[in-house]
């Protein structure tokens, strides 16, 4: 069964060239069926990271056993890839492969697709910045998933000589459009009065919020290396 590697995307041109040249064949080298897939939002609205990972979820969900989670700026070394991205997850385990100290299940995780589904996917609500990747982890816990963490430092940043992991940020002068001003909102709502709240109620928003309330427009789908690389544009 394939695994697929997800990565939301918008106005990141270098950034994704360059894990194309340099990430992408070390995948193919040392993992066995594994798909990247990009998926684009169109302009716009704020971006979206939590829906765009729940439009790939929902579109290739027939297609894969396993998802990874992942960011276009994060580009894994042989390392991580054969001791974390091939590692086999637990039926019911949500796998941290690159977390971060503030307690999240982000930027990459491993679990099955099943899983998934399980938890409903992402809000389809956070737009902008922030707060994506503690409701992730807000439903896993609430389902009681187990949950693994990997912090790569105190610092919480992939240094220039981290054995597992090169980062690129600063080096690149693409447009970063995750807008910050709904971060004190989403963090309210997602994580604020989810802490305050009875089971009943976060059933409730769960269900209503996910994968099952999942609305967008697919308009293209392209192959960029066959058997390996495809990218999606949608409208959400």
């Amino acid at each position: 069964m394939t695994t697929i590697i997800i990565i939301p995307y918008r106005n990141r041109e270098k950034h994704l060239e360059y894990f194309l040249s340099n990430s992408v064949p070390l995948l193919k080298e040392h993992m066995e069926n594994v798909k990247v897939v990009i998926v684009e939002q169109v302009e716009g609205k704020p971006f979206n990271r939590g829906k765009l990972l729940n439009v790939v979820f929902n579109e290739y969900k027939h297609e894969c056993k396993y998802i990874i989670t992942h960011d276009v700026d994060i580009n894994p070394k042989k390392k991580a890839i054969v001791e974390l991205y091939k590692k086999e997850v637990e039926e019911n385990e949500f796998m941290g492969i690159l977390t971060s100290k503030c307690d999240t299940l982000a930027p990459i995780f491993k679990t099955s697709i099943g899983n998934i589904f399980q938890i409903n996917g992402f809000p389809n609500d956070i737009w902008g910045w922030g707060v994506e990747d503690k409701a992730i982890q807000n439903r896993v816990e609430f389902y009681k998933f187990e949950k693994t963490t990997n912090i790569l430092n105190p610092n919480d940043k992939v240094g220039k000589d981290d054995e597992k992991f090169q980062m690129y940020f600063k080096s690149f002068n693409d447009v970063n459009d995750r807008d910050r001003s709904n971060e004190a909102y989403n963090y309210h709502v997602h994580y604020g009065v989810w802490q305050n709240e009875e089971d009943d109620f976060k059933m409730k928003l769960i269900r209503n919020n996910g994968l099952d309330s999942l609305k967008y427009n697919l308009w293209k789908k392209e192959i960029i290396e066959k058997d390996i690389v495809e990218k999606i544009i949608v409208e959400i």
